[in-house]
C-alpha cells in the first residue's frame, strides 16, 4: 500500500497592513472556495501511482494546463522545524510526451542526479495572489 502524503497550502498576507489585518484576513481565506482561489486548494492528499488531473494553468506553453491528467510518480518532500514535512515537488507522467517537454528540459539535471525515469516531469509549488483588498491594501498568496 502506497503512503498518503498531505500537502497543505501556506498561506501568506503581503501589504501595508498586513500586521494589522493579517490574521483576520487568513482566516477568512479558509472559507473560500476553490473558484476564488484561481484552483489552489488548501489541502490535497496525494499518493504515489494514482491518477492526477492539474485544476490551475502551471505553464500553459508546456502544456500543464488546468484538465492536463497524468499519474503521480513521486512526491519530494523536505523538512521543517519539527516534525512537519513540506511538498517541494512532484514527479508526474503523463500519455502525451509533449505534456512538460520544457520542464524536462529546464530540470534535466534533477532528473539525471536523482536517476529518474526521463519521461518525468517535476511539478513545483505554485504561488497566486488570490484575494486583494485594496482598501486595506494587502493581498493574499496560496502556495
Amino acid at each position: 500500500m502506497c503512503a498518503v502524503t498531505k500537502s497543505q497550502a501556506i498561506d501568506k498576507v503581503q501589504g501595508k497592513n498586513a500586521i494589522q489585518h493579517g490574521d483576520a484576513i487568513l482566516k477568512s481565506v479558509l472559507t473560500l472556495d476553490s473558484n476564488e482561489t484561481q484552483g489552489l486548494l488548501q489541502e490535497v492528499l496525494l499518493v504515489p501511482t494514482l491518477k492526477y488531473m492539474i485544476v490551475t494553468n502551471v505553464d500553459v506553453r508546456d502544456g500543464l494546463i488546468n484538465g492536463a491528467s497524468g499519474v503521480l510518480e513521486k512526491i519530494d518532500v523536505f523538512k521543517t522545524v519539527g516534525p512537519d514535512e513540506v511538498v517541494s515537488m512532484v514527479w508526474m507522467s503523463f500519455e502525451n510526451p509533449k505534456v512538460g517537454i520544457e520542464a524536462r528540459k529546464k530540470h534535466k539535471h534533477i532528473i539525471q542526479g536523482k536517476n529518474l525515469p526521463k519521461n518525468w516531469v517535476p511539478i513545483f509549488h505554485d504561488s497566486k495572489v488570490i484575494k486583494t483588498w485594496p482598501g486595506r491594501d494587502v493581498q493574499v498568496n496560496k502556495c
